[in-house]
C-alpha cells in the first residue's frame, strides 16, 4: 500500500540535497549566474522568468523524489518483513500541495502571462505605427512623382 508523505519528511530530504556537499557534487558554482539582460525576451515570454536556482532545484527535486521513494520503500520493508511481505518498488502517483502554494503558483503564472501579453500588445502597436508611417511616406512619394510627371507633361506640351 501507499501512504502520504508529510511535509517535514520532505524538508529533511531537501536539507540534504541543498547542502554544500551536494552542490559541490553536481558542480554548482555560486558565481555562475545568468543576467536577465542576456536572456532573449521572446524566449522569456514563452517560458516565463526563472532565477538561476530553478534548474539546480529541478535536478535536486528529481533526485529528492527518488530518495523519498527509496526511503519509503525501506520503511515499508522494515514494517512488513516480519509478516513475510517485501516491497519491491514504491511509486508516488499524486502529490497535493497546500492551498497557499497552489494559489501562489497560479498567481505567478498569471503575472507571467499578463506581462507577456502586455509586451506583445506593445510590440503590435509599434509595428502598426511603423507600418502606418511607411504607408504615409509611400503615398506622399507617389503624389510627388505624380505631380512631377504632370508638370513634365505640361512642360512638354508647351514646347
Amino acid at each position: 500500500g501507499l501512504r502520504n508523505v508529510s511535509h517535514s519528511e520532505l524538508e529533511g530530504v531537501q536539507e540534504k540535497l541543498f547542502s554544500q556537499e551536494a552542490m559541490d557534487r553536481v558542480g554548482f558554482d555560486h558565481m555562475e549566474r545568468v543576467s536577465e539582460g542576456e536572456a532573449n525576451q521572446e524566449e522569456k515570454d514563452v517560458m516565463g522568468e526563472h532565477d538561476y536556482y530553478d534548474s539546480l532545484e529541478a535536478g535536486f527535486n528529481v533526485e529528492a523524489g527518488a530518495s523519498v521513494a527509496d526511503a519509503m520503500k525501506v520503511r515499508l520493508n522494515r514494517q512488513f518483513n516480519p509478516q513475510g511481505l517485501g516491497i519491491l518498488d514504491v511509486i508516488i502517483k499524486d502529490i497535493k500541495l497546500p492551498d497557499t502554494i497552489q494559489s501562489q503558483m497560479s498567481q505567478k503564472t498569471m503575472v507571467i502571462s499578463q506581462n507577456a501579453l502586455q509586451r506583445m500588445q506593445q510590440k503590435h502597436a509599434m509595428l502598426s505605427l511603423i507600418q502606418e508611417e511607411e504607408i504615409k511616406t509611400l503615398n506622399q512619394t507617389h503624389e510627388e512623382q505624380k505631380k512631377e510627371l504632370i508638370e513634365d507633361g505640361v512642360y512638354e506640351i508647351m514646347m
